[in-house]
């Protein structure tokens, strides 16, 4: 792919108690701009490389300290958004619950 290049990912299969990294390779910047899910056992989580490493809910904050929403554990979700991701900073796929899921994504790479 190059920069300018739009791209889908249709139908990946998730195991149960299976998470799937989606990370591009060094150097390459991309826009995740819709992503759904299957099944009620379909999550989502920042994944951050580095000082700071870890797994974290993608979660949206009313700005002053109180409710905090995960934004990405729904039952048959589908939603459009704008996810900056690269190499460092991109995200998982996971499926919590019994069975097969799966996930479509879609996006552009900058």
């Amino acid at each position: 792919m190059a920069a300018g290049d739009l791209f889908t990912v249709s139908y990946l299969y998730v195991a149960t108690g299976t998470r799937i990294n989606i990370q591009p390779a060094v150097g390459v910047n991309i826009l995740i701009t819709h992503i759904s899910g299957s099944g009620a056992g379909c999550r989502m989580h920042g994944v951050k490389t580095g000082a700071g490493s870890g797994n974290y809910p993608i979660s949206s904050s009313d700005g002053a300290g109180g409710t905090t929403l995960e934004l990405t554990s729904w039952i048959n979700f589908t939603t459009n958004m704008k996810l900056f991701i690269n190499n460092t900073d991109h995200f998982g796929l996971e499926n919590t619950a019994a069975g097969y899921n799966y996930f479509s994504y879609s996006g552009i790479e900058l």
